[in-house]
């Protein structure tokens, strides 16, 4: 649930820090893995737009490569 992110078990308000530092780790991963997943989309775009201008289409083996060598080397490239 959502709002297990921002719970804590103590009760006074000594815990707010923790529950910030958590909800901000959240939110990053959150962003981190939409930005993954736009990106992904994007590279799958430009590689069919790019042979179809040419006159040509994708095969699987063409797309598994894709997903095994370029994505995975922008992603790495991304985190950092």
């Amino acid at each position: 649930s959502m709002a297990s992110h921002f719970t804590s078990s103590t009760q006074d308000i000594t815990c707010i820090p923790e529950i910030l530092r958590e909800g901000k780790c959240s939110l990053v991963c959150s962003i981190s893995c939409f930005k993954a997943m736009i990106m992904y989309s994007f590279v799958q775009f430009l590689s069919v737009v790019y042979l179809i201008s040419v006159h040509s289409y994708l095969y699987d083996s063409q797309f598994l490569s894709a997903d095994i060598l370029i994505v995975p080397a922008l992603q790495l490239f991304m985190a950092y």
